[in-house]
């Protein structure tokens, strides 16, 4: 069996948001993770989660995967980044500050070319880079 952790919140019957394991047939091992979500929803119909295009690429789905948000992710912090209201800047980019965020992307655009939205996740954390880069200097 593979166990599936899920962040759960249902503001009508919970407190605070809570973790609840679930398991699923070892032949998901391998599936993708709207998969299983799919799957795991059939047997709870309270099971609720954003999704997008399907694609796997820039994460908009809205879920953080063993501690990773995807590019979507990384729109919303630029969206903050820039804002010339937020007070939390130098906090932003400690957080992005890591060789598993805005440094594995290699620019090659497969987020921008099939976002259905139109964003272009490619150039905020092109933007982002240079922001880490130059801080402090």
């Amino acid at each position: 069996m593979v166990k599936v952790r899920l962040y759960r919140y249902h503001p009508e019957q919970d407190e605070l948001p809570r973790m609840e394991t679930l398991e699923v047939e070892e032949g998901f091992r391998k599936a993708m993770v709207l998969d299983v979500l799919e799957h795991l929803k059939q047997q709870d119909a309270t099971l609720a989660y954003r999704r997008s295009c399907r694609e796997g690429v820039c994460g908009s789905d809205g879920m953080n995967i063993n501690g990773k948000n995807g590019p979507a992710g990384l729109i919303q912090a630029y969206r903050f980044l820039i804002d010339s209201r937020d007070t939390a800047t130098e906090e932003r980019l400690a957080e992005l500050d890591d060789p598993f965020s805005v440094f594995r992307c290699r620019q090659i655009a497969n987020c921008t070319w099939v976002c259905p939205k139109g964003l272009n996740p490619m150039r905020a954390i092109g933007h982002i880079k240079v922001m880490l880069l130059t801080r402090g200097s």
